[in-house]
Order: structure tokens, then sequence, then C-alpha cells
């Protein structure tokens, strides 16, 4: 049973060598330069011991030809038949090795059957063929240690003694073991020479000065470039658990800080940091919103970032290396800035749209390099990324208390206008009802005239409760199109006595119209309506719906008493009722803006402007 190379890692301590089944000697050549060489290396020189192998098999034949005439009887066709054999056996590596299927442990089985067929060699054909004996020897000090290839080459010079030996009388013995000494003892000495060659060639020679710099230079690189990466890294996971805007930009002057230092081979202590601030862009300009090393006083001074370098790195969207802040129009007011000897401007943007920038500052001088730069500049890239992704939880939170108020809002008008109507009118209905059950025995007939004004106010509750559901879910905007719900709005808001309602709904309108876009349009035009027929005091009410350069328009106009939009607007929130905010939002829902206009006396306009869907125009 054979042990894969790739097993010989758990064999180091050679305690665990009791529970291999490998023999011993075996053991040994696979244990052997396993270390220094590299699988690419370790297939080069297994390759090129098999072609040197199948070489001097060649060079077997042709001595043989040679040293022994070819007749029958020969002492030539043993060595051939042999050698014939082992090049059949060693074509297999080859053809291995090309298939890039060259087992391990093969590896060590080669020189092992070598060296065994050197041996035959030596016994039949004598010191002729003591050349191939270094086929084994080279490959096992090159591939695997010297030392073995110098065991190998010390037990095959020992075996050609005993085989000289074996053939001389006893009295021979000690006139043929001198020249056998003398013959085999190249093999020994080219077996310690070669093998110590091969660990020269294997353990390269130690480097030089220079060479050491070089490493060590390319060391601090390769460190500093690790150090920036840990710091991004350690910056983006604090930056992905926290929603908050304000830890956010702390952290991108505490990260950046630590960054610094890491990069800059303790140039900046930890009581040495430089000085940092965040622009972002606000009513007046650029407001610091976080800031390190600036005293409070400081902290409430804007600028416009219209000069110096703020000015150049929001213009050009790139970062910015400089000597000196002290004479920069606009950042020299800050104390820190004017006295820095070193300083760096990175913009905060987000594709296109720039937030605004960050400013660092240190009083000492050439601290600052372009990989602080390019850690400055990832620091503010992923900044903004979080500071969006903080806005957007910050709206949706909003938008979610605004739906819950709009819900709350909703069920309160539903109960309102429960109240006020069906449940008022179920309610006479049920006092006729008795005063009708009254009137049956003492005057039939006023109690039938009473039954049909019963059946009147049983249809008109009828009609608010179906009203009220339209409004809820208007069923028919889904199936009919909006042209058809609002017709039926309408119907349903029309009354006696009550302001006449104009339709004018452009021709082929549905077909230009998205799903979202009807939605809108309609709650629009039920809002209105009803603030119209309920406050207005109106006697008209026009809807109009129109496309006009590539937008839909609603418009509801009323004749009625107006109001001041203006002053409503400012306690508006503390009416209890949001019908006018929800007209703008829903609006904003599909990218359009409603307008509202009113003059007291004179009316008042609502329109709706929505662009229309391109796919669909």
């Amino acid at each position: 049973m054979y042990l894969r190379l790739s097993e010989l890692d758990s064999l180091a301590d050679p305690k665990s060598w009791a529970s291999v089944t490998l023999p011993r000697p075996f053991l040994v050549l696979a244990l052997v330069g396993r270390g220094r060489m590299s699988s690419r290396m370790i297939r080069r020189l297994d390759l090129i011991a098999a072609y040197g192998r199948l070489l001097a098999l060649l060079g077997v034949v042709l001595a043989t030809t040679i040293t022994f005439p070819l007749h029958s009887g020969s002492d030539a066709w043993p060595i051939l038949i042999v050698t014939a054999v082992k090049i059949v056996v060693d074509a297999i590596p080859v053809i291995l090795l090309y298939a890039r299927s060259f087992p391990d442990e093969v590896a060590f089985t080669f020189p092992i059957l070598d060296s065994l067929f050197s041996l035959i060699l030596l016994y039949l054909g004598g010191p002729g063929m003591l050349f191939y004996c270094f086929v084994p020897i080279l490959t096992l000090s090159v591939r695997f240690e010297w030392l073995a290839g110098l065991i190998d080459g010390t037990l095959l010079a020992a075996a050609y003694w005993v085989i000289v030996l074996s053939k001389a009388s006893f009295a021979e013995a000690s006139s043929v073991l001198a020249p056998a000494i003398l013959q085999s003892f190249p093999l020994i000495l080219v077996s310690a020479l070669g093998g110590l060659l091969a660990e020269n060639v294997k353990n390269p020679p130690a480097p030089n000065v220079d060479e050491t710099e070089a490493r060590d230079a390319e060391l601090r690189r390769l460190q500093a470039a690790a150090d920036r990466a840990r710091a991004i890294y350690e910056m983006s996971s604090m930056l992905s658990v926290t929603l908050d805007p304000d830890k956010i930009l702390d952290a991108v002057l505490e990260i950046s800080a630590v960054g610094f230092e890491e990069l800059a081979d303790a140039k900046i202590v930890l009581s040495n940091r430089p000085a940092g601030a965040v622009y972002l862009y606000g009513q007046d300009g650029l407001y610091i919103a976080a800031a390190r090393g600036i005293s409070y006083l400081e902290m409430d001074l804007a600028v416009k970032g219209e000069q110096g370098a703020l000015s150049h790195v929001l213009s050009r969207a790139e970062p910015l290396l400089l000597d000196s802040l002290a004479d920069d129009p606009e950042l020299r007011q800050y104390t820190p800035f004017r006295r820095c000897r070193a300083a760096i401007c990175v913009p905060m943007r987000a594709g296109f749209e720039l937030y605004g920038a960050v400013v660092f500052a240190s009083p000492t001088h050439g601290v600052f390099g372009e990989e602080h730069v390019e850690l400055a500049t990832a620091v503010a890239n992923q900044a903004v990324v979080a500071l969006i992704v903080a806005r957007l939880y910050r709206d949706l939170q909003e938008e979610k208390e605004r739906i819950i108020e709009v819900e709350e809002e909703t069920r309160t008008r539903v109960a309102r206008d429960l109240h006020d109507g069906p449940t008022q009118s179920i309610a006479a209905i049920a006092m006729r009802l008795n005063f009708v059950r009254l009137l049956l025995d003492r005057d039939p007939q006023k109690a039938k005239d009473e039954l049909f004004k019963l059946e009147d106010l049983a249809r008109r509750t009828t009609k608010e409760i179906r009203t009220m559901l339209f409004t809820l879910h208007p069923v028919v905007l889904e199936t009919q199109g909006l042209k058809a719900a609002v017709e039926q709005l309408v119907e349903g808001l029309r009354e006696p006595g009550g302001p006449s309602i104009l339709l004018e709904i452009e021709e082929e309108l549905e077909d230009r119209l998205d799903v979202n876009l009807k939605a809108v349009a309609w709650f629009t035009t039920e809002e209105s309506l009803n603030n119209a027929i309920k406050h207005a005091q109106a006697e008209r009410i026009w809807v109009r719906m129109y496309v006009e350069v590539g937008s839909f328009v609603v418009e509801i106009e009323d004749d009625g008493d107006g109001f001041d939009f203006e002053a409503t607007m400012l306690d508006y929130d503390q009416r209890g009722s949001f019908g006018l905010l929800n007209l703008k939002e829903r609006a904003d829902l599909v990218n359009g803006r409603t307008t509202i206009q009113s003059v007291l006396g004179e009316g008042t306009l609502v329109t709706l402007v929505a662009p229309l869907n391109p796919e669909i125009i």
C-alpha cells in the first residue's frame, strides 16, 4: 500500500511513522525533498528524469551491441530482453506526466526500480554497465535529497563489490576487489558532489543588502495597503450598523484619523491627530456638520464654497492635496486650518450629485501622501452612501407616521360621515316607522303618505352609503377607467339645489394613462369636489382633464367663496385634517405637482400636472 505525498505533512513527528504501512526505506525516500520545491518544479524534474531514463536505456542497448557479439547463445540477449522490459516500464511515467495524472507515490518508486535494474546490468554486463547507476543516484539527489543519492550510490557500489566477489574464486578475491573499488568509486563521488550541487541550486543564496532593503520596502508597502484596507473595512462595518447621520459623520473623522495613523509610520501620534471637518450643503452655503479639533465658537462659521480649496474640490469633484491653508480665503478663518502645514480636501459625492466636502489638516509638514488621499476619498464615498441610506430610512419612518395619520384621519372621517349621514337617516327611518305604526289605526291615508316619505328617505340613505363605499374603493376605476369613475362620482354628488358639476374630459385619454396616474387623478378630483361642495357655496364646478405638452392635467374649478390659502396652510397641521396635504403627497407619487389658487370671493382652482409615462405615449 502506497502513501500519497499530500498525506506526509502529518508525518513530521517520527512517532507517527509506526502507523504507516509503507516500509521504512520507502517512507524515508518519500519524506525527503518535500518542502522546498514547488509542485511545478517537481513535475519538471520528474519529466527530465523520465527522459533521462529512456536515453540511458538506449545507451545500454548501444553498449551491449558493441561489447557482446549478437549470435544465438550470446550474453547480449538477456541484457537486451531486460532492457526492453525496462523501456516499456519507463514509458509509463512519460505518458502519465503528459496526461497530468502522475501519482506522487510513483516518484520514489522508479529510482528504486532503476537501482534494481542497475544491479541486474552489473551482474549480466559487468563494469561496462556502471554508467547506468548514475540514473537513480542523480534522480534521488536532485528530486529528493543529496543524502538519499549518497546512500543509493554507496549501496550500489557495495552491491557491485559483492557481484564481483561472487564471480571470482577465493584466491582471486583480493586481486579483483581493489579494481572493483576503483571502478565504483565514481558512484560515491558523483552521488556526494551531485547531491551537494543540487542542494545549492534548490536553496537560493541569502539576499544581499540591496535586495533586503527592496524586500523590506515592498513589505512596508503591502502592510500599508493592508492597514488601509482594514481601516476601510472597519469604517464600512461601523457605517453599516448605524442609521444616525450624526454618528455617520463622526465616524468619517474618527476612522480617517485611525487610518492616517496606520499609514503615517508614527509621524502622526494620537495626541497630535489632524483636525478635520465635514461640510454639508445648507440654506446659506456649506456648514460644518461634524468636526474634530475645531472650537465650538468656530463651528457656526459657514462658507460659500466659492473660493479656494473647497471651490476647486466641489467644482471639479476631485480630491486636493495641499501644503497649507493659511492663504485659503474661506478655510483660513478656522484656527487649526490656518496653522496647518499639510491638508487634504475631498468631495462627498454619489454619482453626479455633490453633498459637501471633508477637510483634514495637520501641523506636521509632509505627513499626507497619495495613499492618505485615497483613504479619505474612500471614507467620504462610503459615508455618502451611508447618509443616503440613513435619510431614506428617516423618510420611510416619516412616511410610515404620515400613513398612520392618514389612516386615522380616514377612520375619523368615515365615522363622522356615517354618524352625520346614514346613521342619522336610519335613526329617522326607525322613528318614522314607529309613527306609521301608530297611524295605521287612526289615519290610514296619512300612514300611506308617511310610507312614501320613508321610501324616499331609504333611497337617499342607500345612495349615501353607496357613495361612501365608492369613495373608499372605486371599483369602476379599475374596470371601466377614469372617465367612467369620475362620471359616477359626479352623479353621486349631484343633489337637488346643489351646485351644477360640468365635466370636460378629453377623448381617447384612457389609453395614455397608467394605473397609478388614474388613481391619483381620481382621488384628487374626489377630494377637491367634496371640498367645493361642503365649503365653497359654489353654484358651478368645472372638472377638466386633458393632455398638454407630454403632461396630464387635471383642473377642478369652482365659483364659490374662495379662501386665504396662505393663511390656511400656516396652521393647517393643527386642524386635524390632511386633505390638502394629501393632494400634494399623492401628486409626488407620480412625480407630479398640485397647485391650489384661491381668492376670497372669486372661487378656487386646484390643478394637478403629472408627466405621462413615456412607454405608454
